[in-house]
């Protein structure tokens, strides 16, 4: 191993092998080799690694149903907001309808007052044609 890392290193600007490199060229890829940890027997690496395996995807499957909940809880908040939102449509359509009512009724007394402010007009000139010279007061005519 020392010998192909000196005569790698030999020559100018070459990155040095890194050791895992280094024993597949030594010791050339065969089953039951894990590269950097040199001959293990196979069955043992896959036992440990299924173990790891089994435990990481335990642990996504734990974090995949916590997002379930998760999103299960923004979907029960999301349709609770909805209702709302419906509730204080409803609301303001009652209110719109309500100004709407108000307005008209508005509308009348305006006229109402435009009405009686044209007869107590006509009132007055026809009492001035009549000769009247007196003041109007608000309680009546004296």
């Amino acid at each position: 191993m020392i010998k192909i890392q000196a005569e790698h290193c030999s020559e100018p600007g070459v990155v040095p092998i890194t050791p895992e490199e280094l024993s597949v060229k030594v010791l050339k890829p065969r089953s039951g080799y894990v590269k950097g940890l040199g001959l293990r027997r196979s069955f043992s690496v896959r036992t440990s690694s299924a173990s790891t395996d089994s435990d990481y995807v335990r642990r996504l499957e734990m974090e995949i149903q916590e997002q379930k909940e998760e999103i299960q809880s923004q979907k029960e908040e999301i349709q609770s907001h909805k209702e709302e939102i419906t509730a204080q449509k409803h609301e303001i359509q009652v209110q719109k309808e309500e100004i709407q009512a108000q307005n008209k009724e508005i509308g009348k007394m305006n006229g109402s007052i435009d009405e009686h402010f044209e007869i107590t007009s006509s009132i007055m000139a026809f009492l001035k044609k009549q000769g009247f010279k007196g003041q109007f007061r608000g309680g009546g005519i004296p």
